[in-house]
């Protein structure tokens, strides 16, 4: 420990202690679910931005399945984008 001169006469022990006496925290390691978490989450993101991505691709199939317009199936990917901006 530092000692500080008051210059008084009164030495007084300084509450700051010295760099090696300073305890470091632990953090305790990811477990399995954390790790699941994760990696669900990313896989959600992945598939979310694929389907956004390749809706063009997939447009004339569901035109052709649901026997809707371009205009009609074309909503479905505007409520998609827009949820996925809010969220």
């Amino acid at each position: 420990m530092t000692t500080l001169s008051t210059g008084n006469g009164d030495d007084q022990a300084s509450n700051v202690p010295e760099k090696h006496e300073l305890e470091v925290p632990t953090c305790r390691p990811d477990s399995w679910c954390s790790w699941l978490v994760c990696v669900s989450s990313a896989m959600s993101v992945i598939i979310v931005v694929g389907i956004t991505y390749c809706f063009g691709l997939l447009l004339p199939p569901l035109m052709e399945h649901f026997d809707e317009t371009r205009q009609a199936t074309g909503k479905t990917m505007l409520i998609q984008a827009q949820n996925f901006k809010v969220t």
